[in-house]
């Protein structure tokens, strides 16, 4: 005889949208990491972790603000509210604890992270809603062999 899970437990009913949740959060952190790392390049700024990880962390703050406050575990793919209220954390919450921790927020530098962040943290759940349709449809022509 197989085991039975406890009463009130839904084994496997909240798998597939846990791991779709941890997979946004996990992009909009990519999309955070990959600004950090271009800009640092483009300044010249080196790849040490401790430069990295000084220039990740408030932006990385701000995205996990915007993924909480908009509860992105409800609908982690949409672009409104998750997708704005990510973005908007990120960049928001993010240059104000630069500015509480003495490091720079030029307005160039506010502008630049206001446009990439909107381009890669929507931009990613933009084409997921374009592309997973796609690719989730099974032609009714083709048969298993």
């Amino acid at each position: 005889p197989s085991a039975r899970p406890p009463d009130g437990v839904q084994v496997g009913r909240h798998y597939p949208g846990a791991m779709r949740s941890a997979g946004a959060a996990l992009a909009d952190f990519c999309c955070v990491l990959l600004f950090v790392v271009i800009g640092r390049a483009n300044h010249h700024d080196g790849g040490s972790l401790a430069g990295l990880w000084n220039t990740f962390w408030p932006f990385a703050a701000g995205a996990a603000a915007g993924l909480l406050a908009t509860r992105f575990w409800r609908r982690p793919l949409a672009v409104v509210p998750t997708g704005l209220g990510v973005w908007f954390g990120t960049v928001a919450i993010g240059m104000a604890l630069r500015v509480l921790v003495g490091q720079g927020t030029a307005f160039a530098f506010i502008l630049v992270a206001l446009a990439f962040l909107w381009l890669f943290q929507l931009g990613w759940r933009l084409v997921w809603r374009w592309a997973a349709p796609r690719l989730m449809t099974v032609d009714a022509n083709v048969r298993p062999h």
